[in-house]
C-alpha cells in the first residue's frame, strides 16, 4: 500500500526524535546518508539511526567531519523487504 502525505510530511519513527536526539532539519551527514542510500527517512530501521547518531557523536568528539565514506568503511547496507539497516 502506498500512502500520500501532503505539505512535505513523511512518516517517521518517534523514537528517532524522542530518544536518539535527531532533529529537523537533518544534519549534513544525515542528509548525505539519505541521498546516497536513496531512501526516505521512514525506510531506515531505527537501530540504524542509532548507528548514525553514535558515529556522529564519535566524530564530533574526535573533531573530525562525519562522512559516509568513513561510516561505510565500518558498516555495510543491508536491505530488507520494507526497511534498510546498517551492519
Amino acid at each position: 500500500m502506498c500512502l500520500e502525505y501532503e505539505n512535505h510530511a513523511f512518516p517517521m519513527y518517534e523514537v528517532v526524535f524522542k530518544d536518539m536526539g535527531f532533529r529537523l532539519p537533518f544534519s549534513d551527514f544525515q542528509q548525505e546518508m539519505l541521498r546516497w542510500t536513496k531512501l526516505s527517512p521512514s525506510q531506515i530501521h531505527p537501530n540504524s539511526y542509532a548507528f548514525m547518531r553514535a558515529f556522529e557523536l564519535v566524530c564530533d568528539y574526535l573533531r573530525i567531519p562525519a562522512s559516509k565514506n568513513v561510516f561505510f568503511s565500518f558498516l555495510t547496507v543491508q536491505r530488507g523487504a520494507d526497511w534498510v539497516s546498517f551492519r
